[in-house]
């Protein structure tokens, strides 16, 4: 049974670990680094992630240098992957030479692509902002990022670029907001836009805001940071705190009350990591 467990499956194994922070082996670690050289990149990918979450630096650095021989041939998912773990575990200079390799994939990407018409659709969405490749959108509440039958989408309402139909490039878009909320939304209008400002966003480099309106007292500002499980994929309900979660930090600061018949203050909170579910989970933890 044991020359049947190939380094691959350690690797995805010791991925799994991290996602649900379940301490991983280190030997295990140095047993899959020793061959290295027999892994694909999505799974250097899933092992330099695991590594970061452990802060196992040196670890990282072998499975970085592994990962450099096959970046040619990676895809972009694990390419931010590993961009996400070199900034986690503070090996900044190794970042460049990958975001090089991002900036030129999306390149290509977009050469091949071709650009359709947007589609014209009731109570637009306002640009306050638009570059040449990318620009922010000032989302009403009722639409939503994906294309639906039940309410307007942003992704049909830019159109004009082939990004704004991929999927597996989240549309363009950086980031999403709950279809009842309005705000910013950033998106990418090629596909080199969107691997630069993923990667951006990987290294800490945008901070999000968010207004939020909520029922109670909040007595005090500060930083939570609760390690945070969401709930199954299709369930409802919120996230909940959990040693096996992941942690989300998040700064809150009261800046307005109201009072009726009950209290609701509205606090602000500016994010440094993203989690699903957390803006309506965190004001509840004050």
């Amino acid at each position: 049974m044991q020359k049947e467990f190939q380094p691959r499956h350690m690797a995805n194994l010791l991925w799994a670990w991290a996602r649900v922070q379940l301490a991983s082996d280190e030997t295990a670690e140095r047993l899959v680094l020793a061959r290295a050289a027999e892994l694909k990149a999505a799974e250097l990918a899933n092992l330099s992630w695991s590594l970061a979450t452990r802060s196992q630096q040196k670890h990282l650095l072998r499975a970085a240098e592994a990962f450099q021989r096959c970046m040619e041939e990676a895809d972009s998912q694990s390419l931010l992957a590993v961009a996400w773990a070199l900034h986690h575990a503070g090996l900044h200079l190794r970042l460049d030479q990958l975001r090089h390799q991002l900036l030129q994939r999306g390149r290509a990407m977009d050469e091949q692509g071709m650009a359709t018409a947007a589609l014209p659709l009731p109570k637009s969405p306002r640009i306050p902002l638009d570059l040449s490749d990318r620009l922010v959108l000032s989302k009403p509440p009722g639409w939503e990022v994906e294309p639906n039958d039940s309410n307007s989408s942003l992704s049909e309402f830019l159109g004009g670029h082939p990004i704004f139909q991929d999927k597996a490039y989240g549309y363009g878009f950086l980031h999403r907001l709950d279809v009842p909320g309005s705000g910013l939304v950033i998106a990418a209008k090629s596909y080199q836009a969107y691997l630069d400002l993923q990667l951006q966003l990987s290294r800490g480099q945008i901070l999000r805001e968010y207004l939020v309106l909520c029922h109670g007292w909040m007595a005090r500002g500060g930083w939570i940071g609760h390690p945070l499980l969401p709930a199954p994929h299709g369930s409802p309900g919120p996230s909940r705190v959990t040693a096996r979660g992941r942690r989300a930090l998040s700064g809150v600061k009261p800046v307005a009350r109201g009072v009726k018949e009950t209290a609701r203050p509205s606090p602000w909170l500016p994010c440094e990591s993203s989690r699903v579910g957390r803006i309506r989970f965190e004001p509840t933890q004050r």
